[in-house]
């Protein structure tokens, strides 16, 4: 086989792979840009000061805490429990992290409000236990 045969070869092998990620780019792209039109809300992972958690009072119904608070960092349904958790981190002074949690009752409003320690971000080093 001569020089310009493998060349040739080669180029077909270099033209292939570039169509496949070409593709593969196109692929994401176009799930990246549905997601968007569907709606679907990025979840916060900007932690919260208890400045901001002050100012929520019970009773109000999940839109009004989400103006007020912004997206979750976390949701969870409790069927057995009938109610919803939406979860917002929080960092103390103390560099610990926890979890903000309101309790959402099958109406959407808030029953309650609870703190759960966040152990993956304290196990991390991103505070002191």
């Amino acid at each position: 086989m001569g020089i310009f045969a493998r060349l040739s070869v080669f180029a077909t092998w270099k033209a292939g792979i570039l169509v496949k990620v070409a593709r593969s780019l196109l692929f994401v792209s176009a799930i990246t840009l549905l997601g968007g039109c569907a709606g679907l809300q990025p979840r916060s992972e900007i932690p919260m000061s208890e400045a901001e958690i002050a100012r929520v009072p019970l009773g109000i119904d999940r839109l009004q805490l989400l103006q007020t608070l912004g997206p979750p960092a976390e949701e969870a349904a409790y069927k057995n429990l009938d109610e919803t958790v939406l979860s917002w981190r929080l960092v103390l002074p103390s560099g610990q992290h926890w979890l903000f949690n309101a309790h959402l009752d099958p109406s959407g409003r808030v029953k309650y409000y609870s703190r759960t320690l966040d152990w993956p971000a304290n196990l991390d080093g991103g505070g002191r236990m």
